[in-house]
């Protein structure tokens, strides 16, 4: 296999979950019922491989890959996501063979300069809202090459609506509101038999005790393949 040649390559989501790649042999077709099935099938015919045997070409796929770039090579993975994530093997090996120190990016904060984040206005726009975010929260100002970010931004057409909006969320505050004694009858009807445990909902939060009680909204359901479902297709 031979890929084009780049100056820079940037991986993102390096992590010891995604490289190497985690064999996975729960398909409906396990790699035992490929290869049966395999001797069946007529030239130019072919079953995708799957479980073990996709994991043996993965060194050399990312050996391929990493060797696409002429100058630089650039892997990062987050440090968290929905627990704690591990660097990649591949990173930390690379790190250690070419005595390269991982370094961790900082984020974005009121003293960092514009040019330092400078990306698509989308990404500009998401870092202006941390920085003023911030900068409220430490009763300071809002640097003033932010500013000039934020005004060159609302300048564009594309972006002039996102751009607004975005700065007037930080002045948002959620007031709590009350209900019509019309309509909260509508709701509730005239006379309330509520549970403890009810109580203890309106007590913890009163829009929860209103989503709930009031609306009598509920999950929406998902159309998906549960354990049973999955069972019974094995099965049939």
């Amino acid at each position: 296999m031979r890929l084009p040649k780049f100056k820079h390559l940037f991986l993102i989501g390096a992590t010891s979950a995604a490289m190497p790649a985690v064999p996975d042999d729960t398909g409906v077709l396990t790699a035992a019922d490929r290869d049966r099935l395999a001797a069946s099938l007529t030239a130019g015919q072919y079953l995708p491989q799957q479980g073990a045997a996709v994991a043996l070409g993965d060194p050399f796929l990312n050996y391929v890959g990493l060797l696409s770039a002429d100058k630089t090579v650039t892997m990062s993975y987050p440090v968290y996501g929905e627990s704690k994530n591990a660097a990649s093997p591949y990173l930390t090996g690379l790190a250690t063979r070419t005595e390269c120190a991982l370094e961790s990016w900082q984020g974005v904060t009121p003293t960092t300069p514009v040019a330092d984040m400078a990306g698509t206005a989308r990404s500009l726009l998401a870092d202006f809202v941390r920085v003023a975010s911030a900068a409220k929260a430490a009763h300071t100002a809002v640097p003033l090459d932010w500013q000039h970010a934020l005004a060159t931004i609302r300048q564009a057409p594309a972006w002039h609506a996102l751009a607004i909006r975005l700065a007037a969320s930080l002045d948002y505050t959620n007031a709590v509101g009350r209900l019509a004694p019309e309509l909260a009858t509508a709701l509730y009807g005239q006379h309330l038999a509520v549970s403890v445990s009810r109580l203890e909902t309106y007590n913890r939060n009163p829009f929860e005790y209103f989503l709930k009680y009031g609306l009598r909204l509920q999950v929406r359901p998902e159309f998906e393949l549960t354990p049973a479902d999955s069972g019974s297709l094995y099965h049939a």
